[in-house]
Formats: C-alpha cells, structure tokens, sequence
C-alpha cells in the first residue's frame, strides 16, 4: 500500500492505492473484500477501481480515464493515466475504506520504481494455526 494523487479536471485528491496480484484475487475478495463489486476483476494493467469516497469528490465516473501520481524510488513523481473500471463502496466499514484505489501490482511497481519489490505482504492462515 501507498499513498498517491488521482486528478480529474482541475481537481486532485490524495489516495491510498493498493496494488493486487491478480491471480490471487479470488482469495483476498473472499477473506478481505467481499464487498467488492462481481464482474470488476480481472483488472487489465491499465484498469483501476476507485473508492466511492474518491469518485464523489472528483465526480469520477466508470470509463474515465484518470492520471494517478505516486511519489518514485527515486524521489521523483511518476504519473499514468489509468481507466477506471469501476467503482465499489465499503458500508459498515471506516470511512477511509473509500479513500483506496485498487490496481494490478505489476502496474504499480514501474510508477513506484519498484519492479521486483512489494511494500506489504497480506498471509491467511487456517484457524487454529
């Protein structure tokens, strides 16, 4: 997880973006995020969804296509524009929930400098274990 910039128009919002490994994302919906929309993964690279949070500020809508800014390894900023492919709401959750962008982690790792490195690793174990 990091921090970053979506931008629409004339207006920008800090965000918190988590990159997925597509491949595992059955698992983590079923444990993590069962309140994500069906129909939304697999993400392509240049796909993102957007936290409903974000999207009602910046009056992003499904099929924008958005720049998100994120600070690099270097210190630099890297930028993309990305299509959102959707967006998904988090009710009963923290209200920060809807503050997150969700996108492929091998989109992600290039922008941050970062092609061979993840910045959290999520495990599930069996209970009792």
């Amino acid at each position: 997880m990091t921090g970053g910039l979506l931008q629409k128009g004339e207006k920008s919002m800090g965000v918190l973006i988590a990159g997925l490994e597509m491949d595992k994302e059955q698992l983590l919906r079923s444990r993590v995020s069962p309140r994500l929309p069906t129909g939304l993964f697999p993400l392509a690279d240049q796909e993102i969804l957007v936290g409903r949070g974000v999207a009602k500020v910046l009056k992003i809508l499904p099929g924008d296509r958005i720049p998100l800014l994120v600070p690099n390894e270097s210190g630099f900023i890297s930028g993309r524009r990305f299509l959102v492919k959707g967006l998904f709401s988090t009710p009963g959750l923290d209200p920060i929930a809807e503050l997150f962008i969700y996108l492929n982690l091998s989109a992600l790792q290039p922008l941050l400098g970062l092609e061979k490195e993840i910045g959290h690793l999520v495990l599930f174990t069996s209970e009792g274990t």
